[in-house]
């Protein structure tokens, strides 16, 4: 997002930098999102070609193959940026991160899980993904603003 000219005139000291806990989860959206798309293509591959024709079933299973490659690099950075959210002090709100992070986790596996894919698979992966945006909030009502909020039940 570009900045409107003169900003900083008006406001000299604007850091647009998101804060290190922020951008880890903007990165886990990011991480999310391909994930779904990844899913989505082989979705889509396999519900257009027909696995009866040879040539069809061998051309899905080329674009499975290299769907999987793009999905151990997803994994890869999945790794990377769990490791790096475990390791960010947080202080205030440490329980909340703790439970966001953790059903991220189960998230991720769910989307990560190739077998058996189908639309109404992902309608619904989609949908328990709003869970993770009450556990963000939840988080972030406790860090930066000091509120407790009621418990949220996991799946």
């Amino acid at each position: 997002m570009l900045l409107p000219k003169d900003i900083h005139t008006i406001l000299p000291d604007l850091d647009t930098t998101p804060l290190t806990d922020i951008a880890l989860v903007l990165d886990l959206g990011t991480l999310q999102s391909s994930l779904i798309a990844e899913r989505n293509k082989l979705s889509l591959a396999c519900s257009m070609l027909d696995m009866q024709v040879v040539e069809e079933a061998q051309l899905f299973r080329c674009y499975e193959d290299e769907a999987k490659i793009r999905l151990q690099q997803l994994i890869d950075s999945w790794t990377q940026l769990q490791e790096k959210a475990y390791s960010e002090a947080i202080g205030e709100g440490q329980q909340e991160w703790q439970c966001l992070w953790e059903q991220a986790a189960i998230k991720v596996e769910q989307l990560a899980n190739f077998n058996h894919i189908n639309v109404t698979n992902m309608q619904q992966l989609i949908e328990e993904l709003s869970l993770l945006d009450m556990l963000l909030a939840k988080y972030i009502n406790r860090k930066y603003l000091g509120l407790q909020t009621r418990a949220i039940v996991s799946n």
